[in-house]
Order: structure tokens, then sequence, then C-alpha cells
């Protein structure tokens, strides 16, 4: 990998648009191909279904994970030494039953936690950010199963993945000097450095976003921030339908600055390298868990449930994380709940 990217640098930008597309090809099908459509049709139905849906959509949902799950070295473990089956979940709330993983446990041998090394699986890793980075083995399907949540949540706000998007990445895209982005023919991308956003670049990313002419933007909020800022102070038009942040905390500041630059709503969702349940923001603005994708708790230090607004430690069980099960998995991300209907 190391080797490629060397030769990458070396290449005039022209065969690196090319070398993007083709990647972008390989990105397509992995997100999109195979029964995508069939998931974001099934996804689309089950958006607005009923608790009595969702509990059992869920249970199901749970037994079936804990199954796959105690196929890892970890979990038969686990389940051995607190005297539980999959069998003897019968309710959601008897995942109290199952004990609370720890970031530090998970950390320890990753590879304990895995149920499966075939070719479809796909291999992510954490920044590492808080600690040592983590491997993670996704499945190809459970991937799809996201990548159509997060469909599901642009059809919502009126746009598509089909439409051009500029995306901010924390990679460096490129060594050369006054072009910080390359193209993604096949996806309809414009990838920009984060990298680069300084004041010194202002004119550059300006002009090639309206050059560019996205209908989507999408990214970190603090890069998308600073183009906003950027647009103000030039006065500049870029006009997306939609913006779509994610990966950092949305302070409202910056989306007060994204709203007003671009004239458009900030979405706002939630997930992880790790593979946690989706949060995503609905077309009134409130963020919901993304029922299909896991179960979220609220709890204390004491392993209590929490009171609505009170803010405490999320601990997830994700149903598309089947190669890597985490189940109550301690995040280490703060959450505030709220108990009112949206």
């Amino acid at each position: 990998m190391a080797a490629l990217k060397k030769v990458y640098d070396m290449l005039p930008v022209a065969l690196q648009n090319i070398c993007v597309s083709l990647y972008g090809i390989k990105r397509q099908y992995s997100r999109y191909g195979g029964d995508f459509k069939k998931r974001l049709a099934f996804f689309l139905e089950t958006e607005k279904k009923d608790k009595e849906f969702i509990e059992e959509y869920q249970l199901n949902e749970l037994i079936k994970l804990l199954k796959i799950a105690e196929k890892s070295e970890h979990y038969k473990k686990a389940f051995e030494e607190a005297g539980v089956k999959p069998e003897d979940i019968k309710t959601l709330s008897d995942i109290k039953k199952l004990p609370v993983l720890s970031k530090q446990d998970l950390r320890k041998n990753v590879k304990s936690f895995y149920t499966y090394y075939g070719n479809r699986n796909l291999t992510f890793h954490t920044s590492g950010s808080t600690g040592t980075p983590l491997t993670i083995k996704t499945n190809i399907e459970d991937f799809r199963s996201r990548m159509a949540l997060l469909e599901r949540l642009k059809i919502c706000h009126g746009v598509n993945r089909k439409m051009r998007h500029i995306t901010f990445v924390g990679k460096v895209i490129t060594k050369k000097k006054k072009c910080f982005w390359r193209y993604n023919l096949f996806g309809r991308q414009l990838v920009m450095s984060v990298y680069d956003l300084h004041d010194k670049n202002k004119d550059l990313y300006l002009k090639e976003a309206v050059r560019y002419k996205p209908e989507v933007i999408e990214g970190y909020p603090s890069a998308v921030n600073i183009l906003a800022k950027w647009a103000i102070e030039e006065g500049t038009d870029i006009s997306p339908k939609a913006v779509f942040v994610t990966a950092e905390t949305l302070l409202p500041e910056q989306r007060e600055n994204i709203e007003k630059a671009f004239g458009c709503k900030v979405i706002n969702y939630y997930g992880s390298a790790e593979g946690a349940p989706l949060i995503t923001q609905c077309e009134h603005g409130r963020l919901h868990v993304n029922f299909e994708s896991g179960i979220v708790e609220f709890l204390r230090d004491d392993g209590t449930d929490a009171a609505p607004c009170e803010p405490t430690h999320m601990v997830v069980t994700c149903f598309l994380t089947k190669s890597t099960p985490l189940i109550r998995y301690k995040i280490e991300d703060v959450a505030v709940y709220s108990d009112t209907k949206c």
C-alpha cells in the first residue's frame, strides 16, 4: 500500500484523477452493489413503523446477533461466564443479562471478536485518538445495509447519492500546490482535502467549489464551516441543496454559519468506525436512533438507566457488525436523550 501511495504521489494530476475514479468504481460496488436497492426499499418501508414492530424487529436481530457472536472466542467465553445463552433472551430488557464491553477489553485482542475471516469482509481502522487504533471487520452485506440507511437519510432530505457532491476527507490528497482536490468521476464526487484549508488557499477552494456546482456537501462540520465562513466573507454563491456533517460534534455557531452561507439545511448524523448504531437527523431537526442498525442504552457509570436530559454514556449493540460483534459496547461517547415524541 505504501509503495502504491508513492507511485500515486509521483503521477500528474490528470492521472491521479483517473486513479481516484477507478478506486471510486470499487467503492461504488462495495457500497451500492449486490442487493443494496432491496435493502434500501426495505428500510424506506420500516422508517415509520410503530413501537410494536420496532421491538419485535430489534429482539429478532439481537437474538440473531448473539447466535453469530457465539462463534467468536471472546463471546463464547463471555456468555459462559455470564451464564447466558441466546435463547435466554426473551425480551429486549433481557439484554441487561449480558456483560458490558469496555473499549479497553476490545483493544486487548480485537481478533478474538472476529466471527468470520472470508473475502466478503471489509476492513476499517479507527483513528486511535483515545488510544490504540482498532481494526474492525465488517461483512459487505452489513456495510451495504449501513449505506442504505444513510441513503434513506438523504432521500428524507430531498437528495440522493447520485447527485454531484463535494466530500471533505481527513486524508492528504496531494503534495502538489494549488490543487487540493481530486475527482471521482464515476461517483460524481469532488474529494477535497481538509489539511490544506488555510486562508492562503481560500480563493482556490472557493473558485473550485463554485465551478463544480455541488448539489450536496458532506464532511466534518469544522471543515465545512471554514468553507462557509469564506463564502460569507467573499459573498460567494455555492448553493447546494443540503449539507451533511458527521464525525465531530456540530456546534450551534457552525450550523448557523453553514446555513447562512449555503442557504440550505445542515443535516447531522452520528456513526463510528467500529460500526455503532446510526443516529440521524430527521426532517424536523430531531436526532433518532436508527432502530434497524442496533440498540443504544443510556447508562450511568453504575450501570443504572439515565434520566431524560441527563448527559450520560452510550452503551451500544450493533446489528450491522456481525463479523466483529459489538454487544453492550461502552463506546465512550456521551449523549443526552429525550423522552418526548417527535
